[in-house]
This record gives C-alpha cells, structure tokens and sequence, in this order.
C-alpha cells in the first residue's frame, strides 16, 4: 500500500514535470509573455497600481540579459498606461502580450 502511494506520486510528479514549458521567453528584441503571465499581471494592477508593476517588470525582467533594458525603454517611451491597456486588452481576449522596442501588442 505505501509503495503503491509512493508509485503514484512519483508518477504524478513526473507527468507535471514533463508538462513544464517556459512561460515567457525574449527573442529579437521583445519579451512574449503567456496569458496566464498577462493574469498574473491583472492581479498585480488590481492591488498595486501601473506605476509599480512597471518597476517590477523591469526590476525582474533585468534577471534576463537585455530584459530589463527593453521594458525600461518601453515604459520610458510608450508610458505606463499603454502597458495597462495592452494588459486589460489582452487578459480580456485571452492573448498573450509582445514586449519590445517597437511597442506593447497582444497577441
């Protein structure tokens, strides 16, 4: 009985784990979060405000190289609200959000 429940677990632990993927990744110069990344940051607005989910997006984002640099580039020029409304946008739709120099999309 408890090598069966020991089996079991293992066997549960192994399927979550197969399952993984990354959740965002940063390529060409723009992050691509998930919708459930974008969720997470709805969460975030609501309890907090855009002013500092700005700082910790690139406050965390800076654990990547370049990361950091273009969210701070990217709030510095499109502004804090344009990261709010691609957010709402996006948790709404159920999208994704595309970072980047170039501007905030969902996608």
């Amino acid at each position: 009985m408890v090598k069966d429940a020991l089996n079991f677990y293992n066997a549960s632990i192994w399927a979550y784990y197969s399952s993984y993927k990354d959740r965002n990744s940063v390529k060409d110069w723009h992050i691509y979060l998930t919708h459930d990344d974008v969720m997470q940051l709805v969460n975030l607005l609501l309890g907090v405000g855009p002013a500092t989910v700005a700082t910790t997006l690139a406050t965390f984002m800076s654990v990547v190289p370049g990361a950091g640099t273009i969210i701070g580039a990217v709030i510095g020029f499109f502004g804090a609200a344009s990261i709010v409304g691609n957010v709402t946008y996006a948790s709404a739709t159920g999208k994704g959000l595309k970072i980047g120099l170039t501007g905030i999309s969902a996608i």
